[in-house]
C-alpha cells in the first residue's frame, strides 16, 4: 500500500521539478511511511510514498522502470495473483525484485493497458510509456484505492489524495458548487466530482490513457457488474459455491511479508472473513474489535465468542462520546467534506490494529453483494407501488408531501413515492434535495432540485429493467460502496499507515453473486440469506439469525449531547458561516431541532448535525489556511 502522484506537461520545454514532486509526495507520507521516491524525465514527473508489504528490500522502490527504462510505474495497492503472473512473464523479462509492482509493469509491456483485466486485487496505477508517448491511469474494479486527477489543455496532475494535487501548485482550492450540494445531499461527494473545480476522481473499473504528443485523452471502462441469473440450481448449491469462493478470496489475500490481522466487528461478514483467515494463517490470527459504551450499538459479546472459536489473538477497545472531538483532526485525511459517522470507529480500530500489524482484512462488500441492507427490504416493499400508474402516484404522493411539514417523515416519503419507480428505489438510501439537509447551505449556493438526481440518471440505463432488489444492490455497488464505504475505510486506515484488504470485493465473487437469481439471493425480511446460511454452518443458528446492527456510533445520543450552546456558538462564529457558505438561521434552527425533538414523527436531525460539524471542521482545515500537511503525523504514531 502506498501513495502515488505525478505531473505531465504538454509543452516538452517545461520541466517537472524534483522539488515539486517531493512536495507532492510528502503530503502522502501517512500512506507510505517507509520511503519516498521521485523521478523527473523532462516534462514528465512521478512521485511515490512506500508502505512496504511485499519484498521489503530496496528493490521494491518506486518509481520503478522496466529493463531499458522506457516505461515507468507508480502503483498503490496489492495484486494477489502476482506470483502466477510473474511465472507467465519470466521467459521474456528480467525481474529485479519480488514485488507485485514489477509483475504489473511487465504485464503492461506484454498486453497494454487492458492488462488490468488480469489483475486480481485493489489498485491505483500510473504508467508512463516513453515508447508510445502515453500515460496510463487505472483504478481497480470496485474503487478500493483512490485516484484523483486534473487534466486541462496544458498539464495532467494526479495523486492518491487531493492534497497532493494542491501541493503541485497546479490546482487551486476553488469550490465546485455542484459538489458542495452533493455533500449536503449524500454526506460525501460522488465520483467523478470532487470538491474542487477542475479535479476529478477516476471512476472504478476505468482506465484513462493520454497521448502525450496529441494530448488526446481516452476513457475505457474495463468491467462492470451485471445480473446474469442462472436458473435451475438449489439454494444449498449456491451457498456452497459462495462459501468456497469467499474462502478462496481470503486465502489469496493472506500473501504478505509483514504481520497481518483481521477486523472482527461481531457481524456475519467480518466473522466469516476472520474464520477463513485463521484457517489459512501460519500464525495465530490477530483480531481487532471496537465497541461502544451503549450496549445497543456494541457487538463485543458476539466478537468475543467468535474470537474464542477461531482462537484469535483478540484485541478490544471501547469508543467513547469524546471521540467526536477528533473530527477536527481527522478531516485532514479526508481532503473533501465527508460525514459518515462510522469513520470514528473505523479510525479507532485501524489505529489499534496498526500497533500490532501492518495489514488487516475487512468484511466490507458483503452487504452490497448479498442483500445485506435494510433498504434492500424497503426496495422490495416499495416495488409494489410500481403497479400504480406514474401520473397517479406523482399526484397522490406529491400532494401528501405538499401538505406535510417539511421536517416530517411524511414529507420525505411522500416526495420519494411521487418519483418514477427506478428513482423511487434508488433514492431510498439518500433522497437528493431533501430540504432538511440542503437548507444548511446559503441560498445562493443551492442548486436546482432536478439537477440533484444526476447520479441516479447516469446509472438509470444500465440498471433499468432489473428486479427491484438487484437494481438497488447494483446501484449500491456502483454508487454507495465506492463513494462512501471504501473512502471511509481507505482514509481511516491510511491515517494510521495500515493496509486494509477486502476479500468480498473480488470480481469472481461479485460475478458469482449476480448469477444467483434474486428469489434465491434475497428473502423478504431476512438480510444476507446466503451468508447467514454459511455462518450458521460454522457458528450456529443463534449467531447467524441475529439482527444486523452495522458499524455505527450511538449517533442520536452522542450528537444530542454534543449539541451544546458552546458548539453552536463555535460553528456560528466559524469561517464557513462568516464567509457565507452556511445559512446562519438554518444552523440555529438545526441546533434547536436536535435539542428539542420530542416526536418520532419528526425527522431525527442528529445525522445532519454530524454533517454540519464535519463540514465546519473541514472548511476550517482546508479552506481557511490551516491545511499544512507538515503538522500531521499518522494517527497510530
Amino acid at each position: 500500500m502506498c501513495g502515488i502522484c505525478g505531473v505531465i506537461y504538454r509543452d516538452p520545454r517545461r520541466r517537472a521539478e524534483p522539488e515539486v514532486l517531493s512536495k507532492m509526495a510528502s503530503t502522502l507520507r501517512h500512506r507510505g511511511p517507509d520511503g519516498e521516491g521521485v523521478k523527473a524525465m523532462g516534462p514528465v514527473g512521478l512521485g511515490h510514498r512506500r508502505l512496504s508489504v511485499i519484498d521489503l528490500s530496496e528493490a521494491g522502490t518506486q518509481p520503478m522502470p522496466n529493463e531499458d527504462e522506457s516505461i515507468w510505474i507508480v502503483y498503490n495497492g496489492e495484486t494477489y495473483n502476482y506470483q502466477s503472473l510473474r511465472r507467465e512473464l519470466t521467459d521474456n523479462h528480467q525481474f529485479r525484485s519480488q514485488t507485485d509492482t514489477e509483475a504489473i509493469l511487465h504485464l503492461y509491456e506484454e498486453r497494454g493497458f487492458m492488462c488490468v483485466n488480469d489483475l486480481n486485487g485493489m489498485f491505483a496505477i500510473a504508467i508512463v510509456d516513453l515508447n508510445k508517448n502515453q500515460v496510463v491511469l487505472a483504478r481497480d474494479p470496485f474503487g478500493i484505492k483512490p485516484l484523483y486527477y486534473s487534466l486541462d489543455g496544458h498539464r495532467l496532475v494526479f495523486g492518491s489524495e487531493l492534497k497532493s494535487l494542491v501541493a503541485s501548485g497546479e490546482v487551486a482550492r476553488e469550490i465546485d458548487h455542484d459538489a458542495l450540494n452533493d455533500y449536503f445531499d449524500f454526506q460525501w461527494i460522488p465520483a467523478p466530482r470532487t470538491i474542487y473545480k477542475g479535479v476529478r476522481k477516476l471512476e472504478p473499473a476505468h482506465v484513462l490513457t493520454l497521448d502525450i504528443k496529441t494530448w488526446e485523452a481516452k476513457y475505457t471502462r474495463y468491467w462492470k457488474p451485471e445480473y446474469r441469473p442462472h436458473d435451475g440450481r438449489a439454494f444449498e448449491s449456491w451457498q456452497s459455491d459462495v462459501s468456497d469462493a469467499l474462502e478462496a478470496s481470503v486465502q489469496q489475500q493472506l500473501v504478505s511479508d509483514v504481520a497481518l490481522g483481521s477486523f472482527l466487528s461481531g457481524g456475519i461478514d467480518s466473522s466469516l472473513v476472520s474464520l477463513f483467515a485463521s484457517r489459512g494463517s501460519s500464525k495465530k490470527l490477530a483480531s481487532f474489535t471496537v465497541d461502544f459504551e451503549d450496549e445497543t450499538c456494541s457487538e463485543r459479546v458476539a466478537a468475543e465468542k467468535i474470537g474464542q472459536q477461531i482462537q484469535s489473538d483478540a484485541h478490544f477497545e471501547t469508543l467513547h462520546h469524546e471521540s467526536i472531538d477528533r473530527l477536527s483532526e481527522l478531516v485532514h485525511y479526508y481532503d473533501e467534506p465527508f460525514a459518515d459517522s462510522s469513520l470514528l470507529p473505523t479510525t479507532a480500530v485501524s489505529a489499534m490494529a496498526r500497533k500490532h500489524v501492518t495489514v488487516a482484512l475487512s468484511g466490507d462488500g458483503g452487504d452490497e453483494l448479498f442483500s445485506g441492507y435494510k433498504h434492500h427490504n424497503l426496495a422490495a416493499g416499495v416495488s409494489r407501488l410500481d403497479r400504480v400508474p406514474a401520473t397517479i402516484s406523482k399526484c397522490m404522493f406529491g400532494a401528501v408531501a405538499g401538505l406535510a411539514p417539511g421536517k416530517s417523515r411524511f414529507n420525505v416519503w411522500g416526495r420519494r413515492f411521487a418519483l418514477p419507480p427506478d428513482s423511487r428505489r434508488m433514492s431510498i438510501l439518500r433522497l437528493p434535495g431533501a430540504g432538511c439537509r440542503t437548507d444548511l447551505l446559503a441560498e445562493d449556493l443551492r442548486s436546482s432540485l432536478d439537477s440533484r438526481f444526476w447520479q441516479i440518471d447516469r446509472h438509470r440505463q444500465e440498471l433499468s429493467g432489473l428486479p427491484p432488489v438487484t437494481q438497488v444492490q447494483l446501484f449500491d455497488l456502483l454508487f454507495y460502496l465506492p463513494n462512501d464505504m471504501l473512502v471511509k475505510v481507505d482514509r481511516a486506515s491510511m491515517a494510521s499507515s495500515l493496509e486494509v484488504r477486502v476479500p468480498f470485493l473480488s470480481r469472481e465473487l461479485a460475478d458469482l453473486a449476480f448469477q444467483i437469481p434474486e428469489e434465491i439471493r434475497f428473502q423478504k425480511g431476512q438480510e444476507k440469506r446466503i451468508l447467514r446460511g454459511i455462518a450458521a454452518g460454522h457458528f450456529g443458528t443463534e449467531f447467524a439469525q441475529r439482527p444486523k446492527r452495522g458499524f455505527a456510533i450511538p449517533r442520536r445520543r452522542w450528537m444530542t449531547e454534543a449539541a451544546t450552546p458552546h458548539m453552536e456558538r463555535t460553528i456560528l462564529s466559524g469561517p464557513a458561516v462568516a464567509e457565507g457558505v452556511l445559512d446562519r438561521r438554518s444552523v440555529q434552527r438545526l441546533f434547536r431541532d436536535v435539542r428539542g425533538r420530542t416526536s418520532r414523527f419528526v425527522i431525527d436531525r442528529t445525522e445532519e448535525l454530524f454533517t454540519l460539524v464535519a463540514f465546519h471542521h473541514w472548511w476550517q482545515c482546508h479552506m481557511s489556511g490551516a491545511a499544512d500537511s507538515s503538522k500531521f503525523t499518522p494517527v497510530a504514531a
